[in-house]
């Protein structure tokens, strides 16, 4: 490996230029959530954060983080904040139903109230191709909430390395609670967009597969 720091064409020159594109994403992440009040604001900063991070993949050099920060985030303000309210309220149904069935006894309630647990456990799996797939294809907001959990089963293997890079990263950052101002959500975020990547044109692939079989 190539230490010169001051080379550009250097992996440690590379490297860290990665990480301070890293480090802004995460810095704007956090301004453009305060810019929608919080509320408003997280779901379209993350929808713009994974557009990013596929331009980042994509190999684009001389990104601009902050114009092209604002472009997604206009772009995706209505959509994402969409998204945010269904799965606000789904949260929150989930939420009152096991509250009501988990200190009931009976077996049909003790049935009902694992069932939950197996709908909330499917819930946090759809999460993982949500912004993926919004950032990917231009289709009505219900069919991206559908097609994530598709993905989910289409794509197993992705989907475990996903969760656990995730995990490594989340022992890292307790290790080393220093690195959460600048890399808490854009390196998980970096991470799910590399795999995520990877998954959609995975699947892109066996459908033009089967589509060449059919015909």
């Amino acid at each position: 490996m190539d230490f010169n720091i001051f080379d550009p064409e250097s992996n440690i020159y590379k490297i860290a230029e990665w990480l301070t594109k890293l480090v802004l994403a995460n810095f704007f992440w956090v301004i453009f959530s305060l810019l929608g009040l919080g509320i408003f604001g997280v779901m379209p900063a993350t929808a713009a954060l994974f557009g990013i991070m596929d331009k980042l993949l994509s190999g684009e050099e001389n990104i601009r983080i902050f114009k092209e920060y604002w472009y997604f985030y206009k772009k995706y303000f209505i959509r994402a904040n969409i998204i945010g309210l269904i799965l606000l309220l789904i949260a929150i149904v989930l939420y009152i139903d096991l509250d009501y069935f988990r200190n009931r006894a009976g077996w049909n309630n003790i049935l009902i109230k694992y069932f939950i647990y197996l709908l909330i456990f499917f819930y946090l799996l759809d999460l993982i191709y949500l912004f993926p797939l919004l950032i990917k294809y231009e289709i009505k907001i219900r069919y991206i909430i559908k097609n994530a959990l598709f993905y989910v089963f289409l794509t197993p293997l992705e989907v475990f390395q996903i969760i656990l890079g995730l995990a490594l990263l989340a022992i890292l950052f307790y290790f080393l609670p220093s690195l959460l101002p600048f890399l808490a959500i854009s390196l998980p975020v970096y991470w799910m967009a590399r795999i995520s990547r990877k998954s959609i044109s995975k699947v892109e692939s066996k459908v033009m597969a089967n589509m060449g079989d059919k015909s």
